[in-house]
């Protein structure tokens, strides 16, 4: 009787697990615009590229 409740405190788990993934998915995400810093690598200077 133990093994068939843990089982299905599992399978109620893995159910709100996949609503919350389906949920999640429905929902945009905002990621903002990339913040570029010199210090990444990167460089405004046109010289370099000729």
């Amino acid at each position: 009787m133990g093994e068939v409740a843990a089982i299905e405190t599992t399978m109620a788990a893995a159910a709100q697990k996949l609503e919350a993934v389906r949920t999640a998915r429905e929902t945009p995400v905002h990621l903002g615009m990339p913040d570029v810093h010199l210090s990444a690598g990167r460089s405004n200077s046109r010289e370099r590229w000729r």
